[in-house]
């Protein structure tokens, strides 16, 4: 039996609307709540990018709000921050 993680069962319950939000990088609260999330589960940025196996400078951009990640890293950061999607990507 496959077991799918929380953030996975969360990813299927986002609408068309939600989904086109995060693919085309319409979403300017992913940034700023990454940042917030990381610094509230006392992660550095080093250690959530080992985790999600990116570089520093590209954390840096997710957090700055200049790149904005793809769906699988966003399904990473859930699982690591143990958090639903829509509180990564829409403001709390």
């Amino acid at each position: 039996m496959i077991k799918f993680s929380k953030s996975i069962v969360s990813f299927k319950k986002l609408s068309e609307k939600d989904l086109l939000a995060i693919c085309c990088g319409h979403s300017n609260d992913v940034g700023p709540n990454i940042k917030r999330i990381r610094v509230s589960k006392g992660l550095k940025r080093n250690t959530l990018a080992d985790m999600l196996h990116i570089s520093l400078s590209t954390l840096s951009r997710y957090e700055e709000g200049s790149r904005i990640p793809n769906l699988d890293t966003l399904i990473d950061l859930a699982d690591i921050f143990e958090a639903d999607l829509k509180e990564i990507v829409y403001k709390n």
